[in-house]
């Protein structure tokens, strides 16, 4: 028979794991936050270089599939690695001649943002934006998105991909309320814009979003 003096040491050793436990939890949430708002200039440059790499690595892979006959409909964003559902409504099962991060395609690799360069959010493979400046007004274009980017990481991007002159220029600021649903295979209804006013033609930029809040980065994958 357990004792009771047995039973409060027992109980004793839960209340202190839980204390612990709430403990790590709490320096893990700071330490995540930490990472995203305390990136200083050189920090946040290096954060935006592999950014705009890894736009510019993306864009070659769709490009490659476009040059060996998939059509725009049929190129697959789908990955293990991602918590969004990519797949295709129009791929043939089994068959992966037309996805970004297939051998079978492009070969790419699907890789997360740069620690601290946003909220910890995913990339977002989008075709539901017409970018100010860019192809026909009327068709919508293929993008890669990053939400809630660092701001000085965004400045970083700007000067880097010559956007503005300065680290200290402002950022570009949207009032449209842009798309964000993650490319399947088909393409909305409806026509919504990124532009800001002085900003057109850009195919590398991070902006302020009015309507969304926060910094936003896009790279455009296929200019339509």
């Amino acid at each position: 028979m357990r004792h009771p003096s047995q039973n409060g040491n027992v109980l004793f050793i839960i209340l202190i794991g839980i204390v612990l436990f709430a403990g790590l939890m709490y320096a893990f949430t700071e330490s995540s936050q930490n990472s995203f708002s305390n990136l200083d200039r050189e920090q946040a440059q290096i954060v935006a270089t592999d950014i705009l790499n890894y736009g510019q690595k993306v864009e070659s892979g769709v490009q490659r599939l476009l040059a060996k006959g998939c059509s725009e409909l049929d190129i697959s964003f789908e990955n293990s690695l991602s918590t969004t559902d990519y797949t295709n409504v129009n791929s043939v099962p089994g068959e992966y001649n037309c996805h970004v991060f297939r051998p079978e395609g492009a070969g790419l690799t699907y890789i997360k943002p740069p620690q601290g360069a946003n909220n910890s959010s995913e990339w977002v493979f989008n075709a539901g934006n017409k970018i100010s400046g860019i192809g026909d007004t009327d068709l919508l274009d293929f993008t890669l998105i990053l939400r809630e980017v660092n701001e000085n990481v965004c400045n970083a991007i700007n000067l880097i991909s010559g956007v503005t002159s300065s680290l200290s220029d402002e950022i570009p600021r949207d009032g449209a309320w842009y798309n964000r649903t993650p490319f399947d295979g088909d393409f909305p209804a409806s026509i919504n814009s990124i532009g800001m006013g002085s900003v057109t033609g850009a195919t590398s930029v991070c902006f302020e979003s009015q309507n969304h809040g926060g910094y936003h980065f896009y790279h455009v994958l296929i200019a339509r």
